[in-house]
């Protein structure tokens, strides 16, 4: 697809749009958020996973290794 070239309809849900900016992107701005959001938490971190080892377990090394 050349520069110059637009989408019609957003290829997330489908629907016309409206907007220059929305058309040269190819997605409305709700569907753009929802799509960043979702990119943002599967790349976010688990709370408490330490490089695939599960905290909990880390700290139980930590004390059988200074035992």
């Amino acid at each position: 697809m050349e520069s110059n070239d637009l989408y019609t309809t957003c290829l997330r849900c489908g629907r016309q749009l409206k907007t220059a900016r929305s058309r040269q992107l190819g997605m409305g701005p709700t569907c753009a958020k929802k799509m960043k959001d979702e990119r943002e938490k599967q790349q976010q971190m688990k709370l408490f996973e330490v490089q695939g080892e599960n905290f909990l377990d880390e700290l139980k090394n930590r004390k059988s290794a200074s035992a």
